[in-house]
């Protein structure tokens, strides 16, 4: 071996500007750990976790300061030349060393658990060693054309993550701001246990310490470096703060791919299932990482041991393709052969679910299946099975069919009224654990069991799932219901403060209609609301923005604006516009004022109005707002009587108390003894 250069003098041709490095740093910092930093953050500091974030990235800009203070002693040196200055020939390249089998191992954390997504996601029998081996050969190819080349595929990288972040916003529309409340509620001690547990997402900045000589105006290195970290630093502030939102705090710590398990909600006209693109875009992201740290280890490998760049290369590829073979699925055998494929003509889709309860703990499985075949005469199929579980279900089922059943199209899943009120929390858990289901499929309960809708041949509906989806859709869109979907009930139930709500739907004849709402204490059925009611449970939930409402007041207080008097004036209007507010007056109560507005058409009044005498519209309002203050109240007694809290009085003290320490088991008997009053 000869001697090593302490300085590190590359050819021009492989310099660059120091504004590359804002990309460079910010996608060197961007790798697996976003796909679910959130849990192991949010263990430790609750919903304050976004306050380590910030910490852990304030930690980031300094140690980085630090970085480059130390390269600007030297004379164009990397972290290897500092080494063998400051600790002599055998320690220096022992301690390069070590930094050289660091990055071979992020270069393995990364290629695994990228991999492990794609099973877990996507393709649950692709082999290990053909994944690894596709980015093997990308990481190859991208190291033919040195540091210039890795370069640009970081700037590209950099494209496809702002690309990525961009599809966030659907989380944003489903998240529940009151979820950050209390601020500062954890303990110092409790927020930096979550900031220790940051540094393995933000590492990646260290590179600086072997892209320094490659660097033309190094002076401008320290500003560029700070924004590129700002950036990543930025990007795991926003992934946390959408994720504390968008899950309840029972349901975080259960969420192991937290970030792609919110794009299962983003739905397009011609894509249903967005997840299936963002994953294989991602490995585009993941990549540049891989391409920059295989790169700081041969770099380290000549400039240390003087070994040629093309043997390192040849050796630590089939290195990384041996390790593949170690981290198998389920560890149980070396796999080997292709993806099982899935040809659309051989599968029984199946469109809308249905559960009922049997005895000695089994369950009915009705499934209503959509036929490929466009000669046959029936458009669906349906289908019964008996189990202990869902998926002993499906097994069931499959002894039934001559096609394979995939649940991949499933809109909607229905649970009978007797099963819904044992509890269905381990059916629905199942159900959001299931990469091929959105979390946007609709669920909802039978008033009677669920196979007496679903095996019911209907003169007049060919395919009773896609004409109940298309029901449960518009209706929680733009009338009555509250969204019924299952991202929604998960949020629900795993909140200290709030039960689910999900339709309630009777089969009469040949038709099926929304009885009401199936309302929910814990994951038990407990109580049904009238239909109009769910009108009312959207304004508190500040969530109704159009809709119709109909309502019978006295015709007393109004007579004198009428032409004909009668006893009762019905009346519908539109509204174009509404919101509340609930706050907490008193804590130890508990009481609670709840403000409604809302800005609404008169669309249709049962008697002739005066309209055109100027006292009349005021009174008109006022017998309306009395009207449904009433209702308002009736309702709210009828969930505090049944302990169920569809509207979140409990968020909200929690939100607004701090130290809690909420549960649903101490929240329930408060319901009770609550006061609300109206404004």
């Amino acid at each position: 071996m000869g001697k090593m250069e302490i300085s590190d003098k590359p050819r021009k041709g492989l310099m660059f500007q120091a504004f590359l490095l804002v990309f460079v740093i910010s996608k060197a910092q961007l790798g697996v750990g976003v796909l679910g930093f959130q849990r192991v953050i949010f263990k430790s500091a609750g919903h304050d976790a976004w306050i380590s974030v910030i910490v852990a990235g304030l930690a980031a800009h300094l140690s980085i300061w630090l970085m480059i203070r130390t390269l600007a002693h030297y004379d164009s040196a990397d972290l290897f030349g500092i080494h063998y200055a400051l600790f002599g020939k055998w320690i220096g390249r022992i301690i390069s060393l070590l930094f050289m089998t660091y990055f071979a191992f992020n270069v393995l954390t990364i290629s695994r658990t990228y991999i492990e997504s794609v099973q877990s996601w996507i393709f649950p029998d692709f082999p290990t060693w053909l994944l690894m081996l596709l980015l093997i050969t990308l990481i190859a190819y991208g190291l033919t054309g040195g540091i210039r080349m890795i370069i640009g595929m970081c700037l590209f990288g950099f494209g496809c993550w702002i690309l990525t972040t961009l599809f966030f916003y659907a989380a944003i529309k489903h998240a529940q701001w009151s979820f950050l409340l209390p601020i500062m509620e954890a303990t110092p001690s409790q927020v930096l246990q979550g900031v220790n547990k940051m540094p393995l997402t933000l590492a990646g900045f260290e590179v600086i310490y072997f892209l320094y000589p490659f660097i033309r105006d190094q002076q401008n290195v320290n500003r560029y470096a700070q924004i590129g970290v700002l950036l990543s630093n930025l990007f795991y502030l926003f992934v946390m703060l959408i994720s504390i939102v968008y899950y309840s705090r029972n349901q975080m710590p259960k969420t192991i791919w937290a970030t792609f398990s919110f794009l299962k909600i983003i739905r397009f006209p011609f894509l249903e299932r967005f997840e299936y693109i963002a994953i294989p875009l991602w490995m585009l992201i993941l990549v540049c990482n891989l391409m920059l740290f295989t790169w700081v280890i041969l770099r380290g490998m000549k400039r240390v041991f003087q070994q040629n760049q093309k043997r390192t290369l040849a050796v630590f590829c089939v290195s990384l393709f041996a390790c593949s073979f170690l981290f198998q699925k389920h560890t149980v055998v070396l796999f080997s052969g292709c993806v099982k494929p899935f040809i659309l003509e051989n599968l029984a889709l199946g469109i809308i679910t249905g559960y009922d309860s049997l005895e000695k703990e089994r369950i009915l499985t009705t499934s209503v299946l959509q036929k490929i075949d466009p000669s046959a005469k029936e458009k669906t199929q349906v289908v019964a099975s008996t189990a202990y579980t869902s998926k002993g279900s499906r097994v069931s089922s499959n002894r039934e069919l001559s096609k394979y059943l995939v649940g991949g199209q499933v809109r909607v899943v229905m649970y009978g009224k007797k099963l819904a009120s044992k509890g269905i929390i381990d059916l629905v858990d199942t159900l959001s654990r299931d990469p091929a289901l959105g979390d946007m499929i609709y669920l909802c309960v039978s008033d009677e069991k669920a196979s007496h809708i679903l095996t019911h041949r209907y003169r007049e509906i060919s395919n009773i799932g896609m004409y109940l989806y298309e029901n449960l859709r518009q209706n929680s869109e733009r009338e009555e219901l509250p969204s019924p979907t299952l991202q929604d009930f998960l949020r629900d139930y795993y909140s200290e403060g709030k039960d689910p709500v999900v339709p309630l739907l009777k089969r009469r004849g040949n038709e099926v209609y929304i009885k009401g709402l199936a309302l929910f204490r814990d994951d038990r059925m407990v109580h049904e609301a009238l239909p109009r009611q769910g009108f009312l449970l959207k304004v508190l939930l500040d969530t109704q923005k159009v809709g119709n409402f109909e309502l019978v007041a006295g015709a007393e207080p109004l007579a004198k604006y009428m032409k004909h008097p009668d006893k009762e004036v019905k009346i519908v209007f539109a509204t174009a516009k509404s919101s509340s507010k609930i706050k907490l007056l008193d804590s130890k109560v508990p009481e609670f004022m709840v403000s409604v507005s809302m800005q609404g058409d008169l669309q249709e009044i049962s008697a002739p109005y005066s309209f055109d005498k100027p006292e009349a519209t005021p009174a008109l309002e006022k017998e309306i707002e009395k009207k449904l203050k009433k209702e308002i109240e009736r309702f709210i007694a009828s969930l505090q009587s049944n302990e169920s809290d569809a509207v979140g009085f409990g968020e909200v003290y929690r939100s607004h108390t701090r130290d809690s320490k909420l549960t649903k088991a101490k929240w329930h008997p408060c319901l009770e003894k609550q006061k609300s009053t109206f404004a």
